[in-house]
């Protein structure tokens, strides 16, 4: 008897360590107390684990969230609380702003189950006033870098959730800058907008996936012109993610195919065409500022130009030699349908856009068919074009000879349009 006893004592005290335990791991004491409660565990006990561990949990819990900071403006000794997310959560802005003026460290709280800090839920709230958000970001600037168990950042979330507005954009990338004033460790604006999640994406690509507003757009571009060029751990850039998410859904798919149909008419269509165009201002800004971004880097530095929308699509879509797979077809064949006249317009070097889709470099891969249909595009548009020579005097069919297009893929075709050039240096 004694013996079973010592063995329930043994018992009994083990569990009470493991609910110890639980608290110092940074468990939430109302999901240990429901564990006890569960357990069947006497109230003065639990009352009495709670008491003495509730220090020893605030302190593990900050460390293992690593976010117990010095305020700025004086010091806050105590661990983020739970009360201010709450208050997020149920929408009870007013407490909201006065809490959070009032207990600055809590805006650096994280949910153990999703990594989301107040602002996280915030930016997820297309109702939260945009004064909650400056608030909680002016208590904390550096809680705009941090991120969730995804991998996203405030600056993620809110792209998702910024299709009519860019002022908490704004805010988010303003006080990126402030933190980096602040803070030696803090993020600035452009390496904000560079942060990637567990899927590879900036949150240009967020903006994107999930047609934010062209300013959105915009001001993230500002802050990093380089993620135009970025592709997630899927291969997409932020245009080729923004086609192909237009292009998959059913009324995008049809007005792309509809515009590409020989029966439309613009003059009749254009009327109808409100919620295409203002996708396609999205195409021609990712486009047109990709080209521009690129040309910078190379040292030339072109004037932005609209009218060099072809060779922009071709550059970004086809430059880098991956072809991406597309449902319906490329953005080039849309922007020639919208406008022919683009496949005769050279850029500064001569070029045509004929010129830069044959002169890729072709060895060691297909030719897609996507591919081949706007060569053959180009060609019917502007047959000249494989007569003209660029400022290095090449014309298409030596760009192509010299990147070795293979006679199926197109070297056909462009050399039947020029025969004569065989025998030209």
């Amino acid at each position: 008897c004694q013996g079973n006893t010592q063995t329930t004592q043994t018992t009994t005290m083990d569990r009470e360590e493991t609910y110890r335990r639980l608290l110092r791991f940074g468990v939430p004491r109302d999901v240990v107390r429901a564990r006890m409660v569960a357990d069947s565990v006497a109230p003065d006990i639990l009352s009495d684990i709670l008491r003495a561990d509730a220090p020893t949990e605030r302190r593990e819990s900050a460390k293992t969230r690593g976010r117990r900071l010095e305020g700025e403006g004086g010091t806050d000794k105590r661990a983020p609380q739970i009360h201010l997310l709450r208050l997020v959560q149920a929408h009870d802005w007013d407490a909201a702003r006065s809490w959070v003026g009032q207990h600055p460290l809590d805006a650096m709280y994280v949910d153990v189950r999703s990594g989301w800090t107040p602002l996280h839920n915030i930016c997820t709230i297309g109702s939260a006033p945009l004064e909650v958000l400056v608030d909680v970001l002016r208590a904390r600037p550096r809680v705009a870098a941090m991120k969730d168990n995804r991998g996203d950042t405030p600056l993620h979330q809110q792209c998702r959730n910024s299709q009519r507005s860019v002022d908490k954009i704004l805010a988010l990338l303003r006080y990126g800058e402030i933190a980096e004033e602040r803070e030696s460790s803090a993020t600035s604006a452009a390496a904000l907008a560079s942060i990637r999640n567990r899927s590879g994406q900036n949150a240009l690509h967020a903006a994107c996936e999930n047609f934010a507003c062209l300013p959105v757009l915009q001001a993230l571009v500002a802050a990093d012109p380089t993620a135009l060029h970025e592709t997630d751990w899927y291969g997409n850039n932020p245009l080729d993610l923004a086609w192909k998410v237009y292009t998959s859904t059913i009324p995008g798919a049809l007005k792309v195919a509809e515009i590409l149909s020989s029966k439309w008419n613009r003059v009749v269509e254009e009327e109808r065409l409100e919620h295409f165009a203002k996708f396609w201002e999205w195409i021609r800004f990712l486009a047109l500022e990709a080209y521009h971004h690129a040309q910078s880097d190379s040292g030339e530095a072109p004037k932005r130009d609209s009218r060099l929308l072809a060779h922009a699509l071709l550059t970004e879509w086809y430059g880098s030699g991956r072809a991406p797979l597309q449902r319906i077809a490329s953005p080039l064949a849309v922007a020639l349908a919208l406008d022919p006249t683009l496949a005769s317009v050279p850029d500064h070097r001569g070029n045509y856009p004929l010129h830069i889709l044959v002169g890729q470099d072709w060895h060691g891969r297909e030719v897609r068919s996507s591919e081949a249909s706007d060569m053959a595009l180009l060609l019917r548009l502007f047959p000249d074009a494989a007569l003209k020579w660029n400022a290095n005097l090449r014309a298409p069919l030596h760009l192509a000879i010299e990147g070795g297009l293979p006679w199926a893929g197109g070297l056909e075709l462009v050399l039947n349009s020029a025969p004569y050039l065989l025998g030209v240096q």
